[in-house]
């Protein structure tokens, strides 16, 4: 049961630049202007432009994918928040605001961001027998109408996402997961919340501080367009610790940490759950530095209880996705 399920998990990276493109442009502009007026020298233009243009897609995270098939369709599903950009959706806000568009408009553009490349963080068993470079990450997919994309988002306080890999773009992707051995479950192994408080549930995931076994070596290049790590995946075991009818989340008594945001969480070989964030609290901590005494900082320290969302929410946004990889445009 326990090797199903971590075949069934993936390791994402998602990737999104420090810098907006529009403010690359403008800094590259002003650089042409001022060698124009021979403020900088030809060599000083070409040196400051690399700077701008050299770096890209630095800021990166991570999380857990669960691979999933209905009727010959194929589906990554995982938390929300895993996969919102959210810094590109802030900046993007700030200008949709300014350009005059409505605050509705702008705040479901906001809301439904998703990052602009997605990588396949390879394993560490691929990577150590032929390994072979992973050549197809998760492109454009918030390219087109809204009604068109191939992915739907739950609301935020739900936090789940499902991503479609049907189209001919993206079903590359899955084909590449099946040719490395992934396999993915179907909707007969999900159920839609655990049984009962108290009940034996795992989960299967990629916690940054335990599965992240080594750095690959690349150039630049090739760091733009993949990961730069290798994994596993580690399992975590625990109990249902709080249910409720009312919640469409419920707390299990197991350690999570970044990195296993939308793993799957079973109980009886069936998925009840996708985990979604650690609860925290404030503690105060003294800095001791030269000069300055008893300097007090709050400090979020994490509590070794998972926040899972029940699976029932996971078949409807599924059906809405289903819909939209079925729409055709009148």
């Amino acid at each position: 049961m326990l090797d199903k399920w971590k075949k069934a998990v993936i390791h994402v990276e998602c990737a999104t630049d420090k810098e907006h493109i529009y403010d690359k442009i403008k800094r590259d502009r002003e650089l042409f202007e001022q060698s124009e007026s021979e403020e900088i020298s030809q060599d000083e233009l070409m040196e400051k432009r690399l700077l701008i243009w050299g770096e890209s897609r630095e800021i990166r995270c991570r999380g857990t994918a669960l691979f999933l098939s209905d009727n010959s369709k194929r589906y990554l599903v995982t938390a929300r928040h895993v996969v919102w950009d959210k810094k590109s959706a802030e900046r993007e806000f700030q200008e949709e605001m300014e350009r005059g568009m409505s605050w509705p408009s702008a705040t479901e553009k906001k809301l439904n961001r998703i990052c602009s490349i997605i990588f396949r963080v390879p394993s560490y068993d691929e990577v150590i027998s032929n390994y072979k470079e992973i050549s197809e990450p998760l492109m454009n997919l918030g390219a087109g109408p809204a009604d068109m994309h191939p992915y739907t988002f739950s609301t935020p306080d739900v936090d789940l996402a499902v991503i479609s890999l049907n189209d001919e773009l993206h079903s590359k992707f899955a084909d590449e997961l099946l040719e490395a051995g992934y396999e993915p479950i179907s909707l007969e192994d999900i159920a839609e919340k655990p049984s009962e408080e108290g009940t034996d549930v795992f989960t299967v995931g990629f916690p940054g501080s335990v599965s992240e076994i080594g750095t690959l070596i690349k150039k630049p290049a090739e760091i733009n367009w993949s990961s730069q790590i290798c994994s596993l995946p580690a399992f975590a075991f625990g109990k249902v610790s709080m249910l409720n009818e009312k919640l469409c989340y419920f707390w299990a008594d197991m350690s999570i940490y970044p990195g296993n945001s939308g793993g799957p969480v079973i109980e009886n070989d069936k998925l009840v759950g996708i985990v979604s964030a650690q609860p925290t609290v404030e503690s105060i901590g003294v800095i001791i530095q030269p000069r300055i005494r008893d300097s007090k900082i709050a400090v979020d320290v994490r509590i070794p209880f998972g926040k899972m969302i029940k699976a029932k929410y996971l078949l409807n946004l599924i059906r809405q996705q289903e819909q939209k990889d079925n729409f055709s445009p009148p």
